[in-house]
């Protein structure tokens, strides 16, 4: 076995299972199948570099930005919560949330009519598409999400003082 797909599994691996997540919910988070993961963690395949992406936007784990990004510098430890020095800021908290609220409301729409077709127990080819409408919503609220998470991750720790406690 090649030894950077050995690392490369056993990362994967181990950022699943140091957030007690299975297989399946991870699947269904990144949208990749369990046999296609399955492999992944036991070095049967190459680690997808979408993948990781994917799995770091559901972990947050750093340790997946040396997979993503080989020969960038990190601040602080493997486990510290820091990006890599050339990663810019994620953006505005103020504008993520606001693209967060519409996003949530946007979905809870879509959501209520699905949950009328879910009462009625009738599924025709148009509530079909309101259904993977509702799929697609829940999908993009994940990565905005994500995305005001680590934008208010790095606001906190730009704004926050010198030997202020943080959390």
């Amino acid at each position: 076995m090649d030894p950077d797909v050995s690392y490369d599994s056993e990362l994967v691996r181990q950022v699943r299972e140091s957030r007690g997540l299975r297989l399946k919910q991870v699947a269904f988070a990144t949208g990749y199948t369990i046999s296609s993961i399955h492999r992944y963690e036991h070095g049967q395949a190459p680690v997808a570099y979408g993948y990781a992406s994917r799995l770091f936007q559901c972990t947050g784990d750093v340790r997946l930005l040396q997979f993503m990004a080989p020969g960038v510098e990190f601040k602080g430890s493997a486990s510290a919560a820091s990006a890599p020095n050339r990663t810019p800021p994620p953006g505005e908290p103020k504008q993520l949330i606001q693209l967060e609220l519409e996003a949530i409301e946007e979905t809870a729409t879509v959501a209520r009519y699905v949950y009328r077709i879910v009462s009625d127990n009738v599924v025709n080819g148009k509530d079909d598409m309101a259904i993977g409408h509702l799929q697609a919503g829940h999908n993009k609220v994940r990565k905005i999400f994500a995305q005001v998470d680590r934008a208010l991750a790095y606001w906190r720790q730009q704004t926050s003082k010198p030997g202020q406690k943080k959390g």
